[in-house]
Formats: C-alpha cells, sequence, structure tokens
C-alpha cells in the first residue's frame, strides 16, 4: 500500500496531552453527577430544617402559652408575618438567589429573628 498512512502517527506528548484533556472531561461529568447528588441531599436537609423550625417554634409557644395569650393582636401578627419571613426566605432561596446574596438571606433571617425576640421580650416587660 504506498507511503499513504491511514492513521497519523500520534508523538507520545500527543497522546498524553489527550489523556488529560479526557481526564478532565470525565471528572467534569462525574463532578457534575455527584453534584446532582448534593444538590438532592441539599434539598433534603432544607426541608428537615425548615421542619425543624416549625417544631421548635411550634414547642417554643405551647410550653408559653400565656406569653402568647398576653401578647396584643399587632404584636401575634409580627410575630407569625415574621416566621412566615424566614420561611419564605429559607424555602424561596433558589428563586431569589439572583437578586439577593446568601449572605443577604442570612442578614435578613437574622433581622426577623432578632424582631421576634424583640416581640417577646417587649411583651414581658412590666407596664
Amino acid at each position: 500500500m504506498g507511503g499513504y498512512e491511514i492513521l497519523p502517527r500520534v508523538s507520545s506528548t500527543v497522546a498524553r496531552n489527550i489523556a488529560i484533556i479526557a481526564g478532565i472531561a470525565l471528572l467534569a461529568v462525574l463532578w457534575q453527577g455527584v453534584g446532582i447528588i448534593a444538590a438532592g441531599l441539599s434539598q433534603i436537609i432544607l426541608v428537615l430544617f425548615v421542619f425543624a423550625l416549625i417544631a421548635f417554634g411550634f414547642r417554643y409557644f405551647q410550653q408559653r402559652q400565656l406569653a402568647w395569650l398576653v401578647l396584643s393582636d399587632t404584636q401575634k401578627a409580627v410575630i407569625i408575618g415574621a416566621g412566615v419571613g424566614i420561611a419564605v426566605l429559607i424555602i424561596g432561596f433558589p428563586f431569589i438567589a439572583s437578586v439577593i446574596s446568601g449572605l443577604g438571606v442570612i442578614v435578613l433571617i437574622a433581622a426577623l429573628a432578632l424582631v421576634i425576640f424583640w416581640v417577646m421580650r417587649e411583651s414581658q416587660r412590666f407596664r
């Protein structure tokens, strides 16, 4: 067959570079698969965290029913609104991530938690 080769000869350096690029591509594909699993686990942990917050809030106010009864309607509305705001920020973070950073969400959650704490403290003050 004359001097014509169907496949050109590949030097060891070129073969090594192709293997490195293929390995990096394989790692990227595998990493993406791990990322999907991690995202799923993150969502499960998020749901469990929200349920734990709800259980904590329910148990807290169940043990302090008298404190809840002395709150005015406005104070009750502020506490419930802040609690719903915290839940919305936690559950809805993926939807608002393009507008506000994770640190911003944490700051808002802390501010809402402080509002709840302040209202409860204010209701226990002697009038």
